[in-house]
């Protein structure tokens, strides 16, 4: 039962224990484990753990909750060192099972409703999107139109469209089953086109009149076989404007400088998942595109070792 669906009936939410509490702020109410409170009355190194931890959540404007509270003195040591919720048999005693039967009740009714939300989360898109939309509305002219590859949740297309006033965003995804995804996240925003499934590895994307100022495709090359990336430069060859950008997103092997051991793990865990999947060495990519007459403009740094690159006809 999701936290979402307790919250009409009275239920917030919370963490514990602690250690996962006090790097967790988002939480409503970060839990004290009962190891810690305990012996908070005897052990100096408990009741500096309490304080740190206390600081901490308050700085992120949480109320933390001390567990196993059972004695006054110990409540109002707890209290100096700075906690704000108490939990246990001083503050609250064991009830009757019938009181709590009505709520247990309702929130199992909200749970068992089905969801009208038709829009899949993706974490990832959610942290990178507003660096990517800096990046593009430093790169991109006041108007144009954009083709993006691999939209996945869609999340990217509803962000960015929102971003780029000027701009008609047309999504696309290899899976039939993500153009609903995608159609929910982006409804309502009349520049963003119906989604459509789009295979880089047909070999006619559109009509060879339709052509795009931007094409944009995020985390697909290393999470694809090597022949989509090469479908992807030949793609972009065919339908960019003359003027007109391609622009990736993701990890690479960049020669010369050392990989960050995140991507490297990264990497093993992909080709752990599928041989033909794993980070590409973007000077493989660069002579894939001169050979499709297409060369790199522009390489930004963006956070979590990701690059964003610009690739422009020769």
């Amino acid at each position: 039962m999701t936290a979402k669906l307790l919250d009409p009936v009275g239920y917030r939410n919370a963490m514990g224990p602690w250690w996962m509490a006090a790097f967790t702020p988002a939480t409503d109410s970060p839990e004290l484990d009962g190891n810690l409170t305990r012996q908070a009355l005897s052990s100096p190194v408990n009741r500096n753990i309490i304080r740190c931890v206390n600081r901490l959540d308050h700085s992120h404007r949480a109320k933390v909750v001390a567990e196993y509270v059972e004695t006054t003195e110990q409540k109002s040591l707890l209290e100096e060192l700075g906690c704000d919720v108490f939990q246990g048999w001083l503050t609250a005693r064991p009830c009757r099972p019938i009181r709590s039967r009505p709520i247990l009740t309702a929130a199992k009714d909200i749970a068992m409703q089905p969801s009208t939300d038709q829009r899949r989360h993706s974490p990832a898109a959610e942290r990178n999107g507003p660096f990517i939309l800096t990046e593009l509305q430093r790169l991109l002219p006041a108007t144009g139109t954009l083709l993006e590859i691999a939209s996945g949740t869609g999340q990217h297309a509803a962000f960015c469209a929102a971003g780029l006033p000027g701009w008609q965003w047309q999504p696309s995804d290899y899976e039939a089953a993500a153009l609903t995804c995608i159609a929910a996240w982006c409804a309502g925003n009349g520049r963003v086109l119906p989604p459509i499934e789009l295979d880089v590895l047909t070999p006619d994307w559109f009509d060879m009149t339709r052509q795009f100022d931007a094409i944009y495709c995020a985390n697909m090359i290393h999470i694809s076989p090597w022949a989509c990336t090469l479908a992807l430069l030949r793609g972009a060859a065919r339908h960019l404007t003359p003027q007109g950008v391609l622009i990736t997103y993701g990890p690479y092997l960049v020669d010369g400088l050392d990989t960050a051991p995140s991507n490297l793990a990264f990497d093993a865990d992909l080709r752990t998942r599928n041989p033909a999947w794993g980070l590409r060495r973007l000077s493989d990519i660069a002579a894939q595109a001169t050979a499709v007459g297409l060369h790199l403009r522009e390489r930004s740094n963006l956070p979590a070792n990701n690059l964003l690159l610009v690739w422009e006809r020769t």
